[in-house]
């Protein structure tokens, strides 16, 4: 490398322009050099980069080094928490969308933790059952008061980012947690009782020296189907944790866990140790991505 090459890290993309953030916390921005756009990369919040700085401390990115993962929908990259954030009510829990959540955090190495909001309209105990039974951590919070703030709050580390259905309390939760971001909270449509999205950009905000925490547009309702986001090894090899210590035990080798009599998994569910609402999104994400296959 030579004087004037560096190497940091990507805080956001606006209007073909970079900001960088160096090994000294020192951010700058630039543009990104053409053999990067022609090899057909696109560079994402919390990407690593290197980059050429200019004697007037602007920069030119003239590579982008290796991801630990990367998404399109949000367009971030080398996430290391993904909090799942659920409401009891006002909308309703989408199981299904969690469960998908929760598998694409699994196939990309992502710690998932999951946050139940809005505890004063409704009790947490169905959804916190179901995942902790599973072993995931979960927070139960109201994100308009300072209800379980702060036990939330120390367990942020790393490059996070906040996720679930509009409406679910994302904005308002980053709020309590981060007053200074002071990021724009949506009010629900009553009409449909769906959040408006006000996230136009994804940005990582810098809260300690090795914390920074996105605020990211449009991760709601996650379409894995057309963004590629989990395959059916995946699924199969990395997520749903908890029915692994059943696999081994199954009559067959090659047994799915889908509908087999002599299946260890569907005893579990039977016996109810594995949620059962698990088990039904775990065969409706396997004939999703079944048929996708299918047609490809």
């Amino acid at each position: 490398m030579s004087d004037n090459m560096q190497n940091g890290r990507v805080l956001k993309q606006q209007n073909g322009l970079y900001t960088i953030e160096d090994e000294n916390g020192i951010s700058r921005v630039g543009n990104a050099g053409s053999k990067i756009r022609k090899e057909g990369y696109k560079i994402l919040a919390g990407d690593f980069v290197e980059y050429i700085l200019n004697t007037d401390n602007s920069i030119f990115i003239n590579s982008l080094l290796e991801r630990k993962n990367s998404f399109i929908r949000p367009p971030v990259a080398n996430l290391d928490t993904l909090f799942i954030v659920v409401a009891t009510d006002e909308p309703a829990p989408d199981f299904y969308n969690i469960d998908s959540m929760l598998s694409i955090t699994e196939a990309n190495n992502v710690n998932p933790i999951i946050v139940v909001n809005k505890i004063d309209i409704k009790s947490q105990n169905e959804i916190c059952s179901i995942y902790e039974k599973c072993g995931y951590k979960v927070y139960s919070i109201c994100g308009n008061k300072e209800d379980g703030i702060d036990e939330l709050k120390n367990s942020i580390e790393g490059v996070c980012a906040f996720a679930g259905q509009s409406g679910v309390g994302k904005s308002t939760i980053m709020n309590q947690l981060f007053p200074e971001l002071l990021l724009e909270v949506g009010e629900i449509s009553q009409r449909i009782q769906r959040g408006k999205n006000t996230t136009r950009i994804t940005e990582l905000f810098k809260i300690n020296k090795d914390t920074y925490v996105a605020d990211t547009p449009g991760f709601g309702m996650i379409d894995f189907i057309n963004f590629d986001l989990l395959t059916l090894e995946q699924l199969n090899e990395k997520a749903f944790p908890e029915f692994t210590p059943y696999k081994n035990n199954c009559k067959f080798r090659n047994c799915t866990h889908l509908k087999e009599e002599s299946c260890a998994v569907i005893s579990a569910v039977r016996e109810n140790i594995i949620p059962a609402s698990r088990h039904e999104n775990f065969i409706r994400l396997h004939d999703e991505l079944s048929s996708k296959n299918q047609y490809k």
